[in-house]
């Protein structure tokens, strides 16, 4: 059917002035992804809480990371296995969170999961020592700790937390760097000062751009160092 010159004109002058736009399909939402985890279970934990008590508490904290990550990410987390594991403690019960990774990493090389994360019983602290000046002049070596609730290895696929009141966020934090998400300054999930206060949290934006940048990220065991 052949449309009337001077309608023709009309319809142009009407798209073209009236901000008029032809309908564009609707974005997609990201397909959700998820993500296997292997959750190690140190052993004195077991004995402590009992298996079943101690599952359950791990689940729901896992429950909590998988919804914030599917909200702010479009990604998910399902536990393959809850494994009763020996954490490395030394002659001082103690726990070194480079030790902790390295034996993380070993059992998640064997294991099906994408992503190997460890619960542990006692803190992770690494010695560290100061150097302090006097007003007078005097130089001191202080030797003290730095104390971590939770550590990350994104190369390797796996992180540690400590299993304390706020071991949500801590899990969340951690599996944040996983996605090469990094320590900040603001008021966000990532300032690794506040994980442990009783302050809401968000990601800042940074970060955020960061993990959906990374969300689809290769976790190909082969490519572990």
């Amino acid at each position: 059917m052949r449309i009337p010159h001077m309608l023709l004109t009309a319809l142009i002058l009407f798209f073209a002035t009236s901000g008029y736009a032809l309908p564009q399909e609707d974005k997609l939402p990201a397909l959700i992804r998820n993500i296997s985890v292997t959750v190690l279970l140190d052993q004195i934990l077991i004995y402590e809480k009992g298996r079943s008590e101690l599952e359950s508490e791990i689940r729901k904290i896992f429950e909590n990371a998988s919804s914030v990550f599917e909200k702010e990410f479009s990604v998910t987390f399902s536990i393959d296995a809850l494994t009763p594991w020996q954490a490395p403690y030394d002659t001082n019960e103690s726990l070194d969170p480079h030790v902790v990774i390295s034996e993380t990493a070993k059992t998640g090389k064997k294991n099906k999961s994408d992503i190997t994360i460890a619960i542990l019983q006692a803190y992770m602290s690494i010695p560290v020592e100061y150097e302090i000046e006097t007003l007078d002049g005097r130089k001191f070596i202080i030797e003290n700790a730095e104390w971590y609730s939770g550590y990350a290895n994104a190369e390797k696929n796996v992180a540690a937390i400590v299993l304390h009141e706020r071991s949500s966020v801590s899990l969340i934090h951690e599996i944040a760097h996983i996605f090469y998400a990094g320590h900040t300054e603001s008021h966000s999930i990532m300032n690794e000062s506040l994980i442990i206060t009783d302050e809401p949290l968000d990601f800042d934006e940074e970060n955020r751009q960061i993990i959906l940048e990374n969300r689809l990220r290769s976790f190909d065991k082969s490519l572990i160092p």
